[in-house]
């Protein structure tokens, strides 16, 4: 995770924007899965 920080100073907003959305949704869904069992 501290490394795609350091990644992330270097990329446009909208792929900052994008990273943290896939990996808000990656965390949702695994979570979501995990209480569905």
């Amino acid at each position: 995770m501290r490394r795609s920080l350091g990644i992330n100073c270097r990329l446009s907003p909208q792929t900052r924007y994008f990273l943290r959305q896939a990996i808000f949704w990656n965390v949702f869904l695994e979570n979501d899965v995990h209480l569905r069992r």
